[in-house]
């Protein structure tokens, strides 16, 4: 069985209650914002600083929550959860993963912004 899209357009756009154009904002604040969480979040995680890897990964679960990326979504929450169990080794090979997630989305999200701004969303 084929494992379901990363990123779903028309989910993300009736979770959130919005159009394309909204969608595609929110897009790019996450394609702005992202890196430097991603980067302080690996940080904490090199650091052992379980509390801010709690934090971090809770704020990127619930920033990829508008893109319904389920795939991201448990990836960011299986960091939280080994960070609330204090296991740096599950929380290393969580982040590992939510890393491979998070580039497969972020390549998802600026293919959508690309085809948008090509008059192609239609075929996403």
């Amino acid at each position: 069985m084929q494992s379901p899209p990363i990123f779903s357009p028309q989910e993300a756009m009736s979770h959130i209650g919005a159009n394309e154009i909204f969608l595609v904002e929110i897009i790019d604040q996450f394609l702005k914002d992202s890196p430097s969480q991603i980067a302080k979040l690996e940080y904490a995680v090199q650091e052992r600083e379980y509390p801010v890897i709690c934090k971090l990964a809770h704020a990127l679960k619930c920033s990829i929550s508008n893109f319904v990326a389920l795939p991201a979504i448990e990836a960011a929450e299986d960091i939280e959860f080994w960070g609330t169990q204090r296991n740096p080794n599950k929380v290393e090979k969580a982040l590992a993963h939510f890393q491979e997630v998070i580039h497969e989305l972020n390549a998802a999200l600026l293919q959508y912004k690309k085809n948008f701004y090509a008059g192609k969303t239609d075929s996403f």
